[in-house]
């Protein structure tokens, strides 16, 4: 049984206890004033259940459009994450493939064949190519060097894309190798 009475039923507690005190009145139990009395209460009565009657309509209203706003917001933020995981996934494909050609450059890089490193840069997509080309051209000035393998030329658009920034001023992506000299205290 529920906790509390349905209108229907509160309803008919009301018409019964008006007709008990009708039977009441006509044995002449009451005077006048009585019949007053028991009108005004069966008046407040009824006002006080229309009253509970209209909260309890509104509650229900606010209810059901507040669970469609936020099933709305969920749906959003979940195709919002839908997207972002894409993104990451896409971009740490082509990270792959870009680490992969650039290991087929080296290998031939390091067995001196002009021709296989040839091949292995045609491969490379045109976005590390660029950063390829910067790193090439900081060893031809400076000689090889750590910080030269380690260039910042090499971003991948779609980390941008799923990993905001944390403030105005910053890329949104960074080169996915680590800076060498590390910076900070030392592990030793």
């Amino acid at each position: 049984m529920p906790a509390g009475l349905n209108p229907i039923e509160t309803g008919k507690k009301l018409h019964e206890h008006g007709e008990a005190e009708e039977r009441a009145e006509e044995k002449g139990g009451h005077d006048g004033s009585g019949g007053r009395h028991s009108r005004i209460v069966q008046i407040c009565e009824a006002v006080l259940l229309a009253l509970v009657t209209i909260t309890a309509a509104w509650a229900g209203y606010s209810a059901s459009k507040w669970g469609t706003a936020s099933r709305i917001d969920i749906d959003r933020s979940s195709s919002l994450g839908n997207l972002a995981t894409r993104d990451d996934l896409t971009a740490l494909s082509l990270r792959n493939f870009d680490a992969s050609t650039f290991n087929a450059w080296f290998i031939a890089f390091t067995l001196n064949s002009p021709q296989k490193e040839a091949i292995a840069v045609r491969r490379f997509r045109p976005e590390f190519l660029v950063a390829f080309n910067a790193w090439i051209a900081a060893m031809t000035i400076s000689g090889f060097n750590r910080r030269a393998l380690l260039t910042n030329s090499y971003l991948i658009r779609h980390f941008a894309a799923c990993r905001p920034s944390s403030s105005p001023g910053r890329p949104l992506a960074r080169s996915p190798w680590p800076r060498w000299p590390p910076t900070g205290p030392s592990p030793t």
